[in-house]
C-alpha cells in the first residue's frame, strides 16, 4: 500500500468515526444538543479536524440522514420480495424490524431523533421511496409502515397524533 492509498484509507475511517460518534450524540441529545466541539469531543479530535470533513453541523447531520436512508434502501434491495402482494407486505414489514434490530443507532437516528427542519428526514426517505427498485405498489406499503412508525414513535414520546384535518388526537 501506497502513502496516497493510506491517506485515503485513513482519511475514510476518521470520517466514518466522525460519523459513529454524530450519530450517536445526535440520537441522545437532539440536532439542537450537539455541537460540533462535542464530537470532536467524543472521538478525542480537534473541532478543526471535523471541520476537515464537514463544513458545518448541517452537513453532518445531512450526510448521516443520507448514509442511514442509503443503508437502508440497499438492505430493501438485497430483500426477495415475494410476487404476492400480502407476503410482499409482510416481508418489507420484516426488513424495517431487521434493519432496527441489525443498526439500532441508525434506526434511531433515522426515525426517532428530533430533526432540523424537516428537509433532512424528507430528503432521506423521498431517497428510499423514489429508487429504481420501488414500484407503485411497494411505495404505497412503505408510506403505510412509516406512517405507521411515525404514530408508534410519537405515542413513545407521549406526544400527540395529528387526527384528520390536522387537530391533534391523543394517541
Amino acid at each position: 500500500m501506497g502513502v496516497k492509498e493510506r491517506r485515503e484509507r485513513v482519511k475514510s475511517e476518521t470520517r466514518d468515526k466522525i460519523l459513529d460518534a454524530a450519530r450517536e450524540l445526535f440520537t441522545s441529545e437532539g440536532y439542537e444538543g450537539v455541537s460540533m466541539r462535542q464530537v470532536a469531543e467524543k472521538i478525542e479530535y480537534s473541532p478543526t479536524a471535523i471541520y476537515l470533513h464537514f463544513a458545518d453541523k448541517e452537513q453532518l447531520f445531512h450526510e448521516l440522514v443520507h448514509e442511514d436512508f442509503a443503508r437502508l434502501a440497499t438492505v430493501f434491495q438485497s430483500a426477495a420480495m415475494p410476487a404476492n402482494p400480502v407476503d410482499r407486505i409482510r416481508e418489507i414489514g420484516r426488513t424495517y424490524v431487521e434493519f432496527g434490530t441489525h443498526y439500532p443507532n441508525h434506526y434511531k437516528h433515522m426515525l426517532m431523533t428530533p430533526q432540523p427542519p424537516a428537509e433532512g428526514v424528507t430528503r432521506g426517505v423521498s431517497m428510499l421511496l423514489f429508487q429504481d427498485f420501488v414500484f407503485p405498489f411497494e411505495l404505497t406499503s412503505i408510506l403505510i409502515l412509516i406512517a405507521i412508525l411515525g404514530a408508534l414513535v410519537l405515542a413513545q414520546r407521549g406526544e400527540s397524533v395529528p387526527a384528520k384535518g390536522g387537530q391533534q388526537k391523543s394517541s
